[in-house]
């Protein structure tokens, strides 16, 4: 957890105190030069130092802060600017009027490596970008006059770490750090070291997640568990998984035990979700969560997943695929690229908007004369007659369809689920049932001329691709709609 793998620390010495005096005394003395203090200079050193040699030509060395030669070879003491004279930094910390922060940020000796904070230049790196931030993110002192120095230490058995010296150059600091400050800007700081786990972990729980998902979206699915989760799917409405969760939780349920199950059943896609609760929880744990709040994230994870591989699995029941997309005509697509027929409110809204007019309009005769020939043209590929075509002609929306020949292709094109409720609305059954089925078939009919319509109306015709051969079954009504 972050708390244990980078630890901040600070006190603060009150102007006037015996601590505040000693501070530019033995205390920089002593982190400086004390057994343990990293003396070599880092690489960015060296570069810092050379530039400050090339501006010396100029006669600026004199003027920049930090960029005077360090005549006390030796000391360990680093700062924003590079490598500061010594001598100078305990001369600001006796005469300034600041309150004096003494800070220890330390790590595990273990996490160091993955943390990136081995080195001299690690540490110094890390302080050069983000200290100054730190210290202003306190609200004790402006942007402008925050300075400091640090020495980077490794004697330690258990743990690297430095020790930083701040204090405001205005001279106005003169209070304790607010705890609430702290936290946040502690918070914010461990962010940032952590960071590239934190990716990485990210990035392995989002390749589980999209491989997950893709598996469940193109599994091939038997046809009895296809025909049950297709009857489970509501005959209206949206079927995202989160709309079917608050609407129809039956249905949700069943799409969520047949993901658990075919999860279960495939190794492969064990180990996927394996890794992506890994990848999930380790990611909570470097944001510090424990608790109720790592129940929270870990628990929001899983949702989250959920969702999508139900919404997966709702793609591979309603038969997304490239013969179910409308075609493109010059470059224009006529439906989204991706949407299944009957897979938005809209398009369903739509069917049933015909659907109400082809059972108004048609006798119950007439709609089993149209049931039968749409179930023989979807079993052959054959056009539908003019006398069933002129039948659904009844219905003022199909009226007004332009041509009947985008009608005729559009039902041998797209009804390979109103087969099977055809069969059934013919089959024999009488009563209610009967006319339950009837009505069920006129809905599925619905939808197909729904969809020659708009196609027929944007002056395209659709092609008659070959036909998925479908067995007859007797689904429950409306699962073949959507």
């Amino acid at each position: 957890m972050p708390g244990s793998q980078l630890v901040i620390n600070h006190r603060v010495a009150m102007r006037g105190s015996v601590q505040h005096a000693a501070i530019s005394g033995s205390r920089v003395l002593y982190i400086a030069n004390r057994e343990g203090a990293v003396v070599l200079k880092a690489d960015d050193d060296l570069r810092i130092e050379s530039e400050n040699m090339r501006m010396a030509t100029l006669g600026y060395l004199a003027y920049r802060p930090g960029s005077v030669p360090e005549p006390n070879a030796g000391h360990a003491l680093f700062d924003a600017c590079g490598i500061p004279e010594r001598a100078r930094i305990r001369r600001e910390l006796r005469e300034t009027s600041s309150s004096i922060i003494t800070s220890v940020v330390s790590v595990r000796r273990e996490d160091a490596p993955a943390l990136g904070l081995e080195t001299k230049q690690d540490w110094e790196r890390l302080l050069r970008s983000q200290w100054t931030k730190y210290v202003e993110s306190l609200g004790v002192m402006e942007v402008q006059d925050v300075r400091w120095v640090a020495a980077f230490h490794v004697n330690q058995e258990n743990n690297l770490h430095v020790h930083v010296l701040t204090w405001d150059a205005s001279g106005r600091l003169n209070s304790l750090l607010p705890r609430r400050r702290i936290a946040e800007a502690n918070d914010a700081l461990r962010a940032h070291v952590l960071r590239p786990q934190r990716e990485a972990l990210n990035l392995e729980r989002t390749q589980a997640r999209d491989e997950l998902v893709a598996r469940i979206r193109s599994i091939k699915l038997e046809q009895g568990a296809l025909a049950s989760l297709r009857a489970s799917l509501p005959a209206e409405g949206s079927l995202k998984h989160a709309n079917l969760a608050r609407r129809c939780p039956g249905a949700a349920k069943a799409i969520d035990d047949a993901v658990g199950r075919i999860v279960a059943s495939d190794p492969e896609l064990r180990s996927l979700q394996e890794r992506y609760e890994q990848a999930a929880l380790g990611h909570a744990r470097l944001k510090g969560l424990a608790g109720d709040a790592l129940v929270a994230h870990s628990s929001a994870a899983e949702s989250d997943l959920r969702r999508r591989l139900g919404n997966a699995l709702i793609a591979n029941v309603l038969g997304r695929s490239p013969s179910l997309r409308a075609p493109a005509d010059n470059g224009r697509r006529l439906a989204p690229e991706g949407e299944a027929f009957l897979s938005t409110p809209r398009a369903r809204k739509r069917a049933v908007a015909i659907s109400e007019e082809l059972s108004s309009c048609l006798t119950a005769k007439e709609r089993a004369v149209l049931a039968s020939a749409v179930a023989q043209s979807a079993r052959t590929g054959a056009p539908l007659a003019k006398k069933p075509l002129s039948i659904a002609r009844k219905a003022p929306a199909v009226r007004t369809a332009v041509g009947a020949d985008a009608l005729a292709s559009a039902v041998v094109a797209n009804m390979t689920g109103v087969c099977a409720l055809a069969g059934r609305a013919i089959g024999g059954e009488g009563g209610d049932a009967g006319e339950e089925a009837l009505h069920g078939c006129a809905r599925s009919i619905a939808a197909v001329l729904s969809f020659a319509i708009r196609c027929a109306r944007m002056k395209s015709a659709l092609p008659a691709p070959k036909v998925r051969q479908l067995n007859v079954h007797k689904p429950k009504l409306g699962g073949l709609i959507a």
